[in-house]
């Protein structure tokens, strides 16, 4: 009879340690000012492949898992690959925004960008409440919708999956959303990032309230000079860096998961409320923002 050592046999930890380091370099380096663009890109890239794991999952049972680290090894590379350059993507098709103002004198914007990175500005519409150009990627439909009502305009741009199953993640890659909202008009602005890096500057535009929800990648938002909103943000996965003009009379709630807050300096901290300098002075109309990062770093600071 074999007798026991009394030490524990070596374990090997399988690959959350691997995938648990794999996250805390990402984070460390969003928190260090990294620029993690591409990674947030890469991520969301790899979602489209998810059928691959359904395959290797199989071919586990055929093989009754004798080769089980070759299959592993094999569905990662071929999803890395895949990820990497766009296997099966197929190309996207770039489509003309111009939705007018006619008679309206507040605005409710929706825009649901998919899998496509948002650039989004405000200037002066040229009798347009939202032009510019929407990229329909591989694998999708934009749908667009425009109502009136009491002079109010309701806008809806989405971006849908082609899809036999209800669930699908990811998808081909897609070439930027450009638009540019009409500054005159008081807006209430709905965005859902998706997956891709969204850049929006706010700064000539009138908000009454801002919903946004960036998804999984970087999100830059420069917000208007006007106050007189509200609004919440959720950050979901990435770097979230929030512009803030000087004389707007912000209040800003931060709640985060893993990830650091800088905030520049001449904001004032009560807990995790910050006010800018001119809402610490009482200036009106103000605004008031709640910002939800999940996992990334958080930079807020003053600009001209």
């Amino acid at each position: 009879m074999t007798e026991p050592s009394g030490r524990p046999s070596p374990r090997g930890g399988g690959w959350w340690p691997l995938a648990l380091i794999a996250l805390g370099v990402v984070i460390l380096a969003g928190n260090l000012g990294l620029g993690l663009g591409p990674v947030w890109r890469f991520l969301g890239n790899l979602l489209a492949y998810w059928p691959v794991a359904l395959i290797a999952v199989g071919a586990d049972m055929l093989t009754r898992g004798r080769y089980r680290l070759l299959v592993a090894s094999l569905a990662v590379g071929v999803v890395v690959v895949l990820a990497a350059y766009g296997g099966g993507g197929g190309g996207s098709q770039s489509i003309s925004i111009s939705e007018p103002v006619g008679a309206a004198t507040s605005a409710r914007v929706v825009l649901d960008v998919g899998v496509s990175p948002l650039r989004l500005s405000a200037a002066q519409g040229g009798g347009d409440l939202i032009r510019g150009t929407v990229s329909q990627a591989a694998g999708e439909r934009i749908e667009r919708s425009t109502s009136f009502r009491d002079g109010r305009a309701e806008v809806s741009i989405r971006a849908r999956r082609r899809a036999w199953l209800p669930f699908s993640w990811g998808g081909g890659r897609g070439g930027a959303w450009d638009l540019t909202l009409d500054q005159s008009v008081p807006t209430e602005l709905v965005i859902d990032g998706g997956v891709g890096n969204v850049d929006l500057d706010l700064a000539a535009a009138r908000l009454t309230r801002l919903d946004l929800d960036s998804g999984v990648g970087s999100l830059t938002v420069t917000l208007p000079r006007a106050g007189g909103f509200t609004g919440e943000i959720d950050g979901g996965v990435g770097s979230v860096t929030l512009l803030v003009p000087e004389g707007l009379a912000l209040t800003l709630e931060v709640d985060t998961g893993i990830g650091s807050v800088r905030v520049g300096s001449g904001f004032e901290r009560n807990g995790n409320v910050y006010a800018s300098p001119a809402a610490v002075a009482g200036e009106l109309p103000a605004a008031r923002l709640s910002l939800d990062v999940g996992v990334g770093s958080v930079e807020v600071r003053s600009v001209r």
